[in-house]
């Protein structure tokens, strides 16, 4: 069988470029070592920058390498409910020392909510918009704040930039090279926190 060379770019940031990415995939898959998929570039800004799976490795690392984006004074935005990416949020408050003044907001998170406890009131103030037994405490100390809100305004909230996100912490259960995410079950306003914040960490239990 003749070689059949195909050269394409892509792109990370432009859907259809995933669309195309998944059609190479599957013509590999097809035709084996008859197809040689060459030139597999991002052009991003009109620039030939980096290899798609480099880009991939650059996104890819441990939690405690992720949370050093937040600084102090940010706006933290945590997922909801049994979902909530527990080794974000204790590599975040490990990091209690570095930083002052970060907001750490969510609606009730199950397990533990470290960043809210007495010794860490300096580097962390928690805002809740749906209390949980695990910071009851702390609001009824006066060391996190209790917003009431209907669920229904939160987007909304968040969209309009009432609420600040500069970092979103989301877990999800796949997700891929290029950011593309998929979650089971309810989402808790996650599309709107991942479009409004500045920067977006996930943990996921397969890529």
């Amino acid at each position: 069988m003749k070689l059949v060379e195909v050269a394409y770019f892509s792109d990370l940031l432009c859907v259809w470029a995933y669309i195309a990415e998944a059609r190479i995939e599957q013509l590999r898959a097809d035709f084996g070592a008859a197809l040689d998929p060459g030139g597999r570039r991002l052009q991003r800004e009109g620039k030939l920058t980096m290899q798609w799976n480099e880009a991939f490795r650059r996104k890819v690392m441990s939690a405690d390498e992720a949370v050093q984006v937040i600084r102090s004074g940010d706006h933290v935005w945590v997922h909801a409910g049994c979902n909530s990416p527990v080794e974000l949020t204790h590599a975040m408050t490990a990091r209690a020392a570095e930083l002052e003044g970060v907001e750490v907001t969510h609606l009730m998170v199950m397990g533990k909510a470290e960043y809210a406890a007495p010794e860490h009131a300096k580097s962390f103030r928690h805002r809740s918009v749906f209390t949980g037994a695990n910071v009851r405490e702390a609001v009824a100390d006066g060391r996190a704040d209790y917003v009431p809100v209907f669920l229904s305004e939160i987007p909304r909230l968040i969209s309009s930039g009432l609420q600040k996100v500069d970092v979103a912490l989301i877990h999800v259960q796949r997700c891929d090279a290029y950011g593309n995410a998929q979650i089971d079950g309810i989402q808790f306003m996650d599309i709107d926190l991942a479009m409004a914040a500045n920067r977006v960490i996930l943990t996921t239990e397969r890529i």
